[in-house]
C-alpha cells in the first residue's frame, strides 16, 4: 500500500517532503490504524533491489537517494512519466537506456548465392521530439505502431490536445489487434510502445488532467547530488589516479551485486524445475556447489572493495570544500530567473566553466606567490603537503569561483551583478556559519517599530521612518546588541548627525564606541538611516569579503568573451537599439580566417520566410568549419526553440572547431519573449 501510494503521488515532491510524506504521515497513520505492516519497511524495498540500481547507475543514473527514488517511480509507474529535468539528468538515463541493438548486414559480405555472410551491430538511439517542431505527430505515430519508446522534451505547460488519446491510454481492442485514435485517423497499438515527457521549467504549473494522466517526476539536482558530482570532477582532475580507482570499484560493486542476484535466481530456477530426488540430480548438486563458490569469490572481493572505498572516500574529501563552493553558486545562478527571465543558466555551461576555472588555476603569473617547483622532466610529482594541499584547494575555489562568476556577470544587466556578488557573499558567509539569521533578515526587510516618540535632540535631522527602523534594530540583542543604540544616539545627537550627513558615511568610523562594531552589523545601520548608500556600502562590503573583482564592472569584450563559444554554445548578443555587433564580429573572425567577402561567414537577417535561408547557413557553417550570423532571432521565437536549439544539442565534438553562430536580439523584444 506504501509502496503503491509512493509511486502514484510522491514523485514530484523534493526529498525532504517525500521523507515526511511517508515516515511522518503515510506509515503513522498505518501503524495508529493498527494495519499488519512489516516493521521498517521502505516503499524501496518493495519497488527495486540492490541488482536494478547498479543497473540504472551503470546506464548513468545518479547514485543519489532522489535519483534512485525516481528511478524507482519510473520503472514501476503505469501512468506515463512526465519529468521535471531542467538538468536532463533524468532524459540522459531514459536515453542511455532505451538504445537498442540490431543486426545488419556487412556490405559485400555476401557468398555466391547472395546469402549474407556476415553481420554487424549497429546502436539505435530512442526516438526524441519536441512539440514545437513539424510533423512531430508522425514520429509519434510510427513509434506506437512499432512498439518503440519516444520522448517528447523541453515541454511547456500544456500539452498538445491531439496527444490525449495517448496520454489516456484510450484504446480499443477489435480482434487480437489494438486501436489507438491519433488526430484524424486510428493506428495500430502495439504494448511494447513507451511514451516518456520532459519540461525543463523550474516549478511547472499543471492541469489537474495532466497530474492524473501522468506520472510527475522531480528529477531536478539536489544540493548533495551536485556536490557529489562535482568532487569527482574535482579529484578527476587533481587525483586521476583516485578517480579510476573509485570509478573501478563503483563498475566492479554494480557487477558484482547483478551477479549475485543471477546467481540467487538461477538457483530458484533450478529447484522449482527439479525432478525427483534432489540429491540423485547431480547437475543441481554441481550448480549449487558452483554458486557457492561464486557467490563467496564475490563476498570476499566486496570485502576487500569496502575497505578500499573508504581510503579512497577519506583521500577524496580533502577536496570537498572545492565541490561545496560549486555547489553553493550553481544554485544561487539557477535561481537568477527570479531577477529577470531571461537569466537561465544551463547546468551543461555551469560544469564547463567550473572545469574551465579549474584549469585556470594551473597558470601562475610570474612572480606570482605559492608557485609550485616545475617537476623535473622525468620525474614523478611528489605528494604534496598538508600546507601545499591546503593552499592548493584555496586556489582552486577561488578561480573555479571566480570564472564561473566572471561568465556569468557578462550576460546580466548592470544593475543586477551588485545583487548577484552580495547574494553570492552572503551565501558563502551562511555556509561557514558566519551570518547570523535575525541580522540577515533585517538587512533584507528593514522592519519599522515606532516604539519611541523621536526626541528632541534627534527631530531636527532624523526622520520618523529612520527612528522607526532604529527601533526596530534595538530588539536585535545576539550577536550583537543594539538595544543601546537608541540611546546613544539621543546623548551623542551631534556626533551622529555628523555622521549620517557625510558623503560617504560607508567609509567613516561610527560615533563613540560604535566606531568598533564589524562591517557587516554596520550594514544594518546604514540600511536604517542612510538606505540612499546601501549599494556602496554592500559593494564594499563584498569587496572585504570577497575581494574587489567581485565589484569591480568589467566592460564586455567579445574577444575576450569567444574563446567560451563552441559549436553547442553559440554567441548571444542582447542588443539595444542603434548598436551592431556586425563590425566586431567580422573584426575576430579576420583573425580566424573568417568573413562575410570570403563567403566563410553567413549573414541573414531574419523575419517571415527567412527561416529556410537561416537552416542553410547553419548547415553549411557546421558542416564547413564556419561562422553564421543570425540577426534579429528574436523575430523567430518558434524556429529557435524547434529547429535551432534541437541543432546545436545534435552537434557533437565531430563539427570542425572553428564553427560558430552569432545570434543578436533586441532588448524589448528579447525580455518580453522570455516573460511570455
Amino acid at each position: 500500500m506504501v509502496a503503491s501510494a509512493f509511486v502514484s503521488y510522491i514523485g514530484a515532491f523534493s526529498l525532504p517532503f517525500r521523507e515526511q510524506l511517508v515516515d511522518e504521515k503515510w506509515i503513522k497513520d498505518m501503524i495508529e490504524r493498527k494495519m499488519p505492516m512489516t516493521e521498517g519497511v521502505k516503499p524501496l524495498d518493495l519497488l527495486c533491489d540492490v541488482a536494478k540500481v547498479a543497473g540504472w547507475n551503470t546506464e548513468g543514473l545518479p547514485n543519489d537517494t532522489v535519483s534512485v527514488q525516481n528511478g524507482a517511480i519510473l520503472t514501476n509507474c503505469t501512468r506515463w512519466p512526465l519529468m521535471i529535468d531542467p538538468q536532463l539528468q533524468g532524459v540522459k538515463w531514459i536515453k542511455n537506456r532505451n538504445i537498442t541493438t540490431q543486426q545488419v548486414p556487412v556490405e559485400g559480405a555476401v557468398d555466391e548465392e547472395g546469402n549474407v555472410t556476415e553481420y554487424t551491430t549497429v546502436s539505435k538511439d530512442m526516438k526524441v521530439v519536441q512539440q514545437t517542431q513539424n510533423r512531430y505527430i508522425d514520429h509519434v505515430e510510427l513509434c506506437i505502431e512499432n512498439g518503440e519508446a519516444i520522448m517528447i522534451e523541453n515541454l511547456g505547460e500544456n500539452i498538445d490536445a491531439v496527444l490525449d488519446p495517448v496520454m489516456a491510454r484510450a484504446v480499443t481492442r477489435r480482434g487480437r489487434a489494438l486501436f489507438l485514435k491519433l488526430g484524424d485517423k486510428e493506428v495500430e497499438y502495439d504494448p511494447k510502445f513507451r511514451l516518456y515527457l520532459q519540461t525543463k521549467l523550474n516549478n511547472p504549473h499543471y492541469k489537474p488532467e495532466i497530474a492524473a494522466q501522468a506520472t510527475l517526476m522531480n528529477f531536478m539536482i539536489t544540493v548533495v547530488g551536485l556536490e557529489e558530482q562535482l568532487l569527482g570532477m574535482v579529484v578527476d582532475k587533481e587525483r586521476e589516479d583516485l578517480g579510476v580507482a573509485k570509478a573501478k570499484i563503483i563498475k566492479d560493486n554494480n557487477d558484482f551485486n547483478i551477479k549475485l542476484k543471477q546467481l540467487e535466481d538461477d538457483l530458484l530456477y533450478s529447484l522449482s524445475n527439479s525432478q525427483g530426488d534432489i540429491l540423485d540430480d547431480i547437475a543441481l548438486i554441481e550448480g549449487l556447489e558452483e554458486s557457492k563458490r561464486t557467490s563467496a569469490d564475490i563476498k570476499a572481493k566486496q570485502e576487500i572493495a569496502a575497505v578500499t572505498e573508504v581510503e579512497i572516500a577519506t583521500a577524496m574529501e580533502s577536496y570537498r570544500p572545492v565541490a561545496i563552493r560549486g555547489a553553493l553558486l550553481y544554485f544561487l545562478v539557477d535561481q537568477l530567473w527570479v531577477l529577470s527571465h531571461m537569466y537561465r543558466f544551463a547546468m551543461a555551461n555551469f560544469v564547463v566553466m567550473f572545469k574551465k576555472g579549474m584549469d585556470v588555476a594551473d597558470v601562475y603569473e610570474e612572480g606570482e606567490e605559492d608557485a609550485p617547483e616545475p617537476t623535473p622532466e622525468g620525474e614523478e610529482a611528489q605528494p604534496m603537503t598538508p600546507a601545499q594541499l591546503k593552499a592548493r584547494i584555496e586556489r582552486l575555489i577561488d578561480k573555479s569561483c571566480f570564472t564561473v562568476y566572471a561568465f556569468v556577470s557578462q550576460g546580466l544587466f548592470e544593475r543586477h551583478k551588485l545583487i548577484f556578488g552580495s547574494q553570492l557573499c552572503f551565501r558563502i558567509l551562511g555556509r561557514r556559519g558566519e551570518l547570523d539569521a535575525k541580522m540577515f533578515e533585517f538587512l533584507i526587510r528593514c522592519p519599522k517599530m515606532n516604539d519611541l516618540d523621536i526626541t528632541e535632540n534627534l527631530k531636527d535631522w532624523l526622520g520618523v521612518s529612520e527612528w522607526s527602523a532604529i527601533c526596530a534594530l534595538k530588539e536585535i540583542q545576539e550577536p550583537i546588541n543594539f538595544s543601546s543604540l537608541p540611546s546613544d544616539m539621543d546623548q551623542q545627537a551631534k556626533r551622529f548627525k555628523e555622521w549620517c550627513e557625510l558623503e560617504r558615511p560607508e567609509d567613516a568610523g561610527m560615533p563613540g564606541e560604535w566606531k568598533k562594531m564589524p562591517e557587516f552589523p554596520k550594514l544594518l545601520i546604514i540600511r536604517c538611516l542612510r538606505t540612499d548608500r546601501m549599494g556602496e556600502a554592500l559593494a564594499m562590503f563584498v569587496k572585504k569579503e570577497l575581494g574587489a573583482k567581485y565589484v569591480t564592472s568589467v566592460p564586455f569584450n567579445l574577444r575576450r568573451a569567444f574563446p567560451d563559444a563552441n559549436a553547442q554554445t553559440p554567441v548571444f548578443f542582447i542588443l539595444t537599439p542603434g548598436f551592431d555587433p556586425v563590425p566586431d564580429v567580422e573584426l575576430i573572425g579576420k583573425d580566424y580566417g573568417i568573413s562575410i567577402e570570403g563567403g566563410t561567414m553567413g549573414l541573414v537577417s531574419l523575419g517571415q520566410g527567412q527561416e529556410p535561408v537561416a537552416e542553410k547557413i547553419v548547415e553549411k557553417a557546421s558542416l564547413n568549419g564556419e561562422w553564421g550570423l543570425l540577426q534579429n532571432i528574436h523575430l523567430t521565437a518558434g524556429w529557435t526553440e524547434s529547429y535551432l536549439e534541437k541543432r546545436c544539442e545534435a552537434l557533437d565534438t565531430g563539427v570542425p572547431p572553428v564553427y560558430v553562430l552569432v545570434l543578436p536580439a533586441r532588448l524589448q523584444t528579447f525580455c518580453c519573449a522570455c516573460q511570455r
